[in-house]
């Protein structure tokens, strides 16, 4: 209304039953353009479409997500104002969001396409016209202020690797994936074996034989503990049970073998200082 007012636009009918603005003449004309050009060259608004092209391209076919998310960074930094820091969170989640939509080679879906609480974005690959892609992409954002030490950064950081870790083992509903227990279970016996995994020259324990049984299904942001004990000892072979367990009941039980192998690629006797290191 105030660009009518001062004669910078007219009414020159109607479109799809709303009125209809027009800039009057070509003298108008080029006192607006004028005025946006020199505003965008002010703010610096420009930006090589080119570069964000191939940064795309590198973030689908070689992983490279360091530079393409880097980008979106100094855009933010770039083109923020006050009043859009003020909005904290979710200004950058929105922003981060229309960034990532200009990506050719993904659509990207914020939580509420998926259900509260699951990851921020996730950038789904658009397989059916780049087949030959290599990568998606998980993102959770954390917002921290400018005043912020280092410490709070890094803080927010490791929280977001634990809950893109969680994201990763399971799915949208967010329940554990079957396989990722055997995943887990592997990890916990790495770490209670640490140290007395093989004797020299040995290649060490390697499952033979493993069985799971899913009790109650674990969920996404559940703290859970993997008990590991020896049920049966053979002479170059233990029989492991695993347990899942949570606030005191039992998830899964996942049962194995490991046996004993020798440099030679042969099953041979454990050493007795394993035995005795593991026992």
């Amino acid at each position: 209304s105030l660009l009518y007012y001062f004669g910078m636009l007219t009414i020159s009918g109607m479109h799809e039953g709303k009125t209809k603005l027009t800039i009057p003449n070509i003298v108008v004309q080029e006192q607006l353009y004028t005025y946006l050009l020199s505003t965008y060259n002010d703010a610096d608004l420009s930006f090589s479409s080119y570069e964000k092209s191939e940064l795309s391209s590198q973030l689908a076919y070689r992983g490279d997500w360091k530079a393409y998310f880097g980008y979106i960074a100094d855009c933010l930094k770039r083109y923020a104002s006050q009043r859009d820091k003020q909005k904290g969170e979710f200004f950058v989640h929105g922003f981060t969001l229309a960034m990532t939509a200009q990506n050719r080679f993904y659509r990207p879906i914020s939580e509420q396409d998926t259900q509260a609480g699951y990851v921020d974005i996730f950038l789904c690959p658009l397989l059916d016209i780049y087949p030959d892609m290599k990568h998606s992409y998980i993102v959770e954002l954390k917002y921290a202020k400018y005043k912020d030490p280092e410490t709070c950064v890094e803080e927010l950081r490791q929280e977001a690797i634990v809950q893109v870790n969680r994201y990763a083992d399971t799915d949208a509903g967010g329940i554990v994936y079957h396989g990722r227990y055997i995943e887990i279970a592997e990890r916990a016996r790495m770490n209670w074996l640490r140290g007395h995994f093989a004797a020299p020259g040995d290649v060490g324990f390697v499952v033979r034989a493993l069985a799971v049984r899913y009790l109650v299904p674990l969920r996404l942001g559940d703290d859970f503990i993997v008990e590991s004990e020896i049920v049966k000892r053979g002479a170059a072979s233990l029989d492991i049970e695993q347990k899942f367990v949570k606030d005191g009941s039992v998830c899964a039980i996942i049962n194995l073998t490991a046996a004993y192998i020798g440099g030679d690629m042969r099953p041979k006797r454990i050493p007795e200082e394993l035995l005795a290191a593991v026992e």
